[in-house]
């Protein structure tokens, strides 16, 4: 009966396929009990050929499990656990239950081949030692998995791992997979203690705490998807692989975060926590260019530590560090809130947000990728770097150390905003464009080579060093409030200036805009400072750009161009000096002088319809025109005293109560109109060489005009000149000649009438105790011969008389 048997099972096997190592002493070929049944592996009739029951331990084990197999459901009823070299699943579905299979070493490496179709482990599996299993079609692996030995898994596109069941596993080696899927699934935890190793592949996490605490996972060009907590020690991330995490669960790892070749990512939001545990992690990006490690979670309960060169990307903004964290290499890219403190000994490139103050520290350098504020100042030394199109602003507190943009064609913003005085100590290079805001005082000096725009609008600036603004275009002012410019020092700007606004220079120090390209200025610029402000160049102040000074020095114009200084608005000048220079005469319109001076080195035109009014002084010489006026509202001094036409009017002069000075190299040439005194009060005008009234041309009022009492400085007089009343006289101090007519008039030096016998029409005059009458005398004809007066008025005579004879006349 028992031939029978065995022939009958030889006569079933026929028709499927066995591989001829089944003849081995150690090899065992599953039938599934045909037809004896009904799963017992401890049943010799269920193995092909009678080869027996295979013996746990026996070199080189091996069994067999073929799809023609009358039972795919072998139970284990051998022993507790087997010790085996290799199982292979030739074809079919098998499910393996009953005692486990230890995969040992009985002669050559363990091996598990289940290729193609799906096979469940219901068994606790066991490693030893290394063991190659290969596959391309699901495995469920539902008992316990132990041992230390690693899997090596050769995977085809269908392989997939599935570790459930209810017993945590306790496996302790590597499992590595080069394709395929893995699934973690179990219910109550401890799917993989050990160490997953997975290329090209996709782990699904689909229970908590699926790793034990010394659980490692390597994922390369691979995606691991998990929704609920974790717990790791190391997590690895090669060549563009992904942790996918759905919800908000923990992750936890215990151990190291590494990440090499190309980008890598971690996590989805910030609602999602990466906790470590309480200690201080160390996260490593290596160096090739372009590895970067994308953290998207939130890190909790602990610091890490950043080595290897290559980035590491943090952007939650929900982080709780417990402690300060470290970059010791490559680049950590963020927001600025997403690093708690920070020692930095590499780099940091933030994109957005405002950082606190001392958040940063460290020999590392920062760059500024995005618009970034710093609201405090930083301790770290290895200077910022903006990248283009990126915005660094904060007050100058807060923004120190070297900063640049560097790159050819980059160009990056600092904007400054200083609520209150301070002193900005960075030192800038490259194309960066400064702003300045809000209403403190901005000191700044340094050596600053950056070549972009300069706009300090608000406040005010103190200018420390000629190299404060670099070399780009220097705004300064708004058009609706004074921005007050300082320099301490002599200092000396070259920025080419944009139309500035609203402008006033103070404190001590002298300052001088040296750009020489024309320039236009449209809004208010007034001179407060003690020292000299000078702004170089040909100079257009339109109708609504009123320059006033107050103090010091304010020079403008080019010497060396025509018309290098023009006014549509009032000049106000207080006090202190304005110098206008230029080529030529320098046109002004309505100029006050409040005890101010103007010095024109090249002379000052008064147009037709404007007016020089007030007290003080105008050196240089003076030209006015016909319909221009000049008025004295104190003592004036006008002209150049080295010049022959230091003084030349045709306009109309006031002295009102007052001393007007002419300065000239000889006689100053009065205008239209000059009007003396202010018809209750006496008015002066000096002229120590004399003056010239031109035929046409009057004097009026009450007062003096003094002159030198010598012919070399003798007033010509041609014109007319008519005082108040006999007592209310214009008194002529010096020498006096000329054909004018004189009524209400005085004379207290010499009076020699016409510019040759002349038979001269007078008023009221009056000769005082020290005056001269000159008379000339050249023969008998009166008028033209000698000297005569046809008197309308009354003439006072007193003082001497003196005789000139003239034409070799001798009287008889």
């Amino acid at each position: 009966m028992r031939r029978t048997s065995r022939v009958i099972v030889a006569a079933s096997f026929a028709a499927v396929s066995i591989p001829s190592v089944v003849w081995g002493a150690a090899s065992h070929t599953w039938t599934g009990g045909f037809p004896f049944g009904p799963d017992s592996m401890n049943a010799s009739v269920n193995w092909f050929g009678g080869t027996g029951v295979p013996v746990s331990g026996e070199t080189d084990l091996t069994l067999f499990f073929p799809g023609g197999a009358s039972s795919f459901t072998p139970n284990q009823d051998i022993v507790p656990v087997l010790s085996l070299q290799s199982l292979n699943v030739l074809s079919g579905s098998y499910t393996f239950s009953g005692g486990g299979y230890a995969f040992t070493n009985l002669g050559a490496a363990p091996t598990i081949s289940t290729p193609n179709n799906v096979v469940t482990f219901n068994s606790a599996l066991s490693f030893a030692t290394t063991t190659t299993w290969t596959m391309n079609a699901p495995v469920n692996l539902n008992g316990q998995l132990s041992g230390s030995g690693d899997i090596n898994v050769t995977a085809g596109a269908n392989a997939h791992v599935i570790i459930g069941g209810g017993l945590s596993n306790s496996y302790a080696g590597t499992l590595t997979m080069g394709n395929g899927t893995i699934t973690l699934q179990k219910p109550g935890g401890g799917a993989m203690p050990g160490r997953l190793n997975l290329s090209n592949m996709f782990l699904n996490v689909n229970a908590a705490n699926q790793f034990g605490i010394a659980a490692a996972v390597t994922l390369n060009n691979s995606t691991m998807n998990v929704g609920t907590a974790q717990t790791l020690f190391d997590l690895r991330l090669d060549n563009g692989s992904t942790v996918n995490i759905s919800g908000s669960p923990t992750i936890t790892i215990n151990g190291t975060i590494r990440s090499t070749s190309g980008y890598n990512s971690l996590g989805n939001n910030a609602s999602q926590k990466l906790d470590f545990g309480g200690a201080l992690r160390q996260i490593n990006v290596t160096s090739v260019p372009g590895d970067l490690l994308s953290i998207n979670t939130s890190i909790v309960n602990g610091r890490f530590i950043k080595t290897g060169g290559g980035i590491l990307q943090l952007f939650s903004g929900a982080s709780s560090y417990t402690g300060q964290n470290v970059v010791s290499g490559g680049s950590v890219w963020g927001n600025a809130d997403s690093f708690g403190t920070i020692l930095n000994n590499a780099n940091i490139r933030l994109f957005s947000g405002v950082l606190a103050a001392n958040t940063i520290s460290g020999i590392g350098s920062v760059t500024i990728d995005g618009a970034i504020g710093y609201a405090g100042p930083q301790t770290y030394t290895g200077g910022t770097a903006l990248a283009n199109s990126s915005l660094l602003y904060g007050d100058a507190n807060a923004l120190l150390g070297a900063i640049d943009c560097p790159g050819v064609g980059n160009s990056a913003t600092l904007f400054i905003q200083q609520p209150a005085n301070g002193t900005f100590n960075a030192t800038l290079s490259g194309n960066i464009s400064v702003s300045k805001s809000l209403a403190g005082v901005l000191a700044i000096g340094g050596t600053n080579t950056h070549t972009g725009l300069n706009f300090f609008t608000d406040g005010g600036v103190n200018i420390l060093s000629d190299t404060a603004f670099g070399s780009g275009t220097l705004l300064l002012g708004n058009t609706a409030t004074t921005f007050t410019v300082e320099a301490t020092g002599n200092r000396v700007v070259t920025n080419p200036l944009i139309p500035p606004g609203i402008l006033e220079f103070i404190g001590g120090g002298s300052v001088r805009f040296s750009d020489p390209a024309a320039k236009q200025f449209n809004l208010p610029i007034t001179q407060n400072s003690t020292g000299t402000t000078t702004i170089d160049g040909k100079l257009t102040m339109t109708s609504g750009a009123v320059v006033t000074v107050n103090s010091g020095t304010l020079i403008v114009g080019n010497p060396a161009v025509v018309n290098a200084f023009t006014s549509a608005a009032p000049i106000v000048v207080n006090g202190g000096t304005l110098v206008v220079r230029g080529l030529n005469f320098t046109t002004l319109n309505d100029v006050t002088l409040a005890g101010g001076a103007i010095y024109a080195p090249s002379g000052y035109a008064i147009p037709l319809g404007a007016a020089l009014q007030g007290f003080g002084g105008v050196t240089g010489r003076v030209a006015s025109a016909n319909g221009s006026s000049i008025i004295a509202s104190g003592s004036l001094n006008i002209g150049d005293a080295a010049h022959p036409a230091g003084v030349n009017l045709d306009g109309e002069l006031y002295t009102a109560a007052n001393t007007v000075t002419l300065l000239d190299s000889n006689q100053a040439v009065l205008g239209s109109f000059t009007q003396i005194g202010d018809g209750v009060n006496n008015g002066t005008i000096a002229a120590a060489n004399g003056v010239v009234l031109e035929f046409g041309r009057n004097i009026v009022g009450r007062g003096k005009i003094s002159g030198t009492n010598t012919l070399a400085k003798a007033s010509i007089i041609n014109g007319s000149v008519n005082g108040d009343s006999i007592t209310n006289f214009i008194e002529f101090t010096g020498y006096v000649k000329g054909v004018g007519n004189f009524d209400n008039v005085a004379f207290s030096g010499t009076f020699a009438p016409g510019l040759s016998p002349t038979l001269l029409t007078v008023g009221n005059v009056v000769l005082t105790p020290s005056s001269v009458l000159e008379i000339e005398i050249g023969g008998l004809n009166r008028g033209s011969d000698y000297d005569a007066f046809n008197i309308t008025g009354t003439m006072a005579l007193d003082g001497q008389l003196r005789f000139t004879f003239i034409n070799s006349f001798v009287p008889g």
